[in-house]
């Protein structure tokens, strides 16, 4: 997950609750754990069990999700964090949790217990009901700080797991879109040059830009990064990301090739030509060991969806 949604740090719990007091107990290693066992020791209480994201309680403060699949041990493991054998609902038959269980730790911490994945038992329908509701509550919730996924050391890693991995995934990205576009930015770069998008896949960067397209749903413009060294490849990208729903594209120069001033035309007009979308020129030659002069520029400026 994104920063918002895996740091759980002391200074993150008073900043949200400034009347939750000081949780650092000292910098010192034992000092935190005395606070967390303090924090702990605290009356925990349910709230509500929820079906649908329009029911859920207000996000008045930081919270923690545990998932994981049907009978790996969450409801257990939120007793036993909590010294309360009865707290949370536990049973030996798997998909006994079929909503999102909220518990109150001393108005202070939010616990969620989401539904479990993976029951055999269950039918398709409520399987992406439960899915839904889960990505719904991931990618909308303010005040999520960290969501713990168990795995049953026992069993390893499963199929399933995967999936849920992949739903975290997909939900930070949703989450990070939506967080940007209510801070006021005038628009979404998904795939750009910086991050993770060099690492990704040409289907994986199809998904973000769609999952971004998606959250901003018209409100900002979304301009998907589409660059490389072989023309053909980037004008393949750049339709795709169209289709996907990008309004335009951010195009790095070709790295390595060190093309000449007429490639550097031909690459670009050529990519212009493919998509009736914008397409902006992105020039970092410190990165990219090509620079594209201002004569080059002004020749690609009269192409009139270069911009």
């Amino acid at each position: 997950m994104d920063d918002a949604t895996n740091n759980l740090e002391a200074n993150d719990l008073e900043a949200d609750n400034p009347e939750a007091g000081d949780l650092d107990g000292g910098d010192s290693e034992a000092g935190e754990l005395e606070a967390g066992r303090l924090l702990f020791a605290q009356e925990c209480t349910f709230i509500s069990g929820v079906v649908r994201v329009g029911d859920l309680p207000p996000d008045a403060l930081p919270e923690v999700a545990f998932a994981g699949r049907s009978n790996v041990g969450k409801s257990s493991l939120i007793n036993a964090l909590t010294n309360r054998r009865t707290l949370a609902r536990t049973s030996n038959t798997p998909g006994r949790t079929q909503q999102i269980n909220f518990f109150d730790l001393g108005g202070r911490l939010h616990l969620i217990d989401l539904p479990g994945y993976g029951y055999a038992k269950a039918s398709k329908d409520k399987v992406q009901s439960w899915n839904a509701l889960i990505r719904d509550y991931l990618r909308g919730r303010a005040t999520l700080r960290r969501v713990c996924l168990l795995i049953d050391a026992r069993h390893g890693l499963k199929p399933s797991d995967g999936e849920i991995m992949a739903l975290l995934d997909e939900a930070a990205v949703s989450r990070l879109a939506r967080r940007q576009v209510e801070a006021g930015v005038h628009f979404l770069v998904p795939c750009g040059t910086t991050g993770e998008s060099p690492t990704l896949s040409h289907e994986e960067q199809l998904r973000v830009v769609e999952l971004v397209a998606s959250e901003a749903s018209g409100r900002v413009p979304v301009l998907a990064g589409a660059g490389g060294n072989d023309t053909a490849s980037v004008v393949t990208l750049a339709r795709n990301m169209v289709q996907a729903g990008a309004d335009g594209i951010l195009s790095v120069t070709p790295y390595y090739n060190k093309p000449t001033p007429e490639g550097l035309y031909r690459h670009y007009s050529t990519i212009a030509d493919s998509i009736d979308r914008p397409v902006v020129v992105y020039n970092v030659p410190s990165r990219t060991g090509c620079n594209i002069a201002a004569e080059t520029l002004i020749r690609l400026a009269t192409i009139e969806n270069i911009v």
